[in-house]
């Protein structure tokens, strides 16, 4: 009885951790941010770097604007571009990010 008491316990604390986790939307274009800074940052001189750094910012708060959030409640899912033919989608969970298409 007590190992059935300590996985049900085990369970409900995963669970918590997932659902005060689930990114939202300010989390993804964080990320989406993020992400854009460091590929301009991979792809440029010393020189060019700031410059490419500043626009991929503000080009990965605009593409932030064009995408579609569904909450499943310990995980969520995120559609860049129309949903019948998205152009990227992203699993997030647990602040995590994770590309799946």
């Amino acid at each position: 009885m007590k190992s059935i008491l300590g996985l049900i316990m085990i369970v409900l604390v995963i669970g918590a951790v997932l659902y005060f986790m689930n990114p939202g939307s300010d989390d993804f274009s964080a990320y989406l941010q993020t992400r854009a800074q460091s590929e301009a940052k991979s792809n440029s001189s010393v020189e060019a770097e700031k410059i490419a750094m500043a626009i991929a910012g503000k080009v990965a708060g605009g593409v932030a604007l064009l995408y579609k959030r569904a909450d499943h409640v310990f995980y969520s899912t995120f559609t860049l571009g129309p949903a019948s033919k998205p152009s990227e989608r992203y699993l997030g969970i647990a602040k995590l990010f994770i590309k799946i298409k």
